[in-house]
């Protein structure tokens, strides 16, 4: 018996699109961990945006995205799924539209997160691009919607949000929290049958 026994098995019925959006200063990877343990559930793939541009051109570019993606798979249904500021947007493009959403350590007040960060020259995660954080960027940020279609997973030990308060953020929705982990999260293989859960009784209600 290996743990590939433990884990479940995805509901044939309802073929499942996880769209999949990073967080700040990075870019969509289909190789990462979090990305091939979704693949067990449902056909994952990632969505790129570039994080230091404003709410308002970042909504937009997501929601075409995620849309064209959508359209382009009709026979699924699509769930988003993201961490940090990755996180953030799932819930904001998920509220706004009806979409389940998967938060994983998100931010739930970019604005406050980012706004620390004005000035600051990054270097990409992954592709090794440089960009410096204007001002206007963290402006133009609101909170995160309280409520949703939404599955909330937090690491205890994210050294970048604290979970409590995240925790605390989304009294109307489920959170699990998971011992140890960092700001990454290091439990998606743990989460994946409440994933299952949680997805096949917002379709099932559908």
């Amino acid at each position: 018996m290996t743990d590939s026994d433990f884990l479940p098995e995805p509901n044939p019925v309802i073929p499942l699109l996880f769209i999949y959006i990073h967080g700040f200063n990075s870019k969509g990877d289909p190789t990462s961990q979090k990305i091939k343990e979704l693949g067990r559930l449902g056909e994952t793939v990632t969505v790129d945006y570039d994080s230091f541009g404003t709410f308002d051109v970042i909504e937009a570019h997501l929601t075409d995205e995620i849309k064209r993606i959508s359209r382009s798979r009709s026979d699924h249904f699509t769930v988003l799924a993201g961490t940090s500021l990755g996180g953030y947007w799932a819930s904001v493009i998920g509220k706004k539209y009806g979409i389940p959403a998967i938060l994983i350590n998100l931010a739930v007040q970019p604005q406050k997160s980012l706004e620390k960060h004005v000035g600051i020259e990054f270097e990409n995660f992954k592709d090794g691009q440089l960009n410096t954080l204007n001002e206007n960027v963290p402006a133009s940020y609101r909170d995160a919607p309280d409520a949703g279609m939404f599955l909330i997973l937090l690491d205890r030990e994210d050294d970048i949000f604290d979970y409590k308060k995240t925790e605390s953020w989304f009294t109307k929705n489920l959170v699990i929290t998971f011992d140890g982990g960092s700001h990454r999260f290091e439990h998606m293989r743990e989460a994946l049958p409440e994933i299952n859960m949680f997805v096949n009784r917002v379709f099932t209600a559908i």
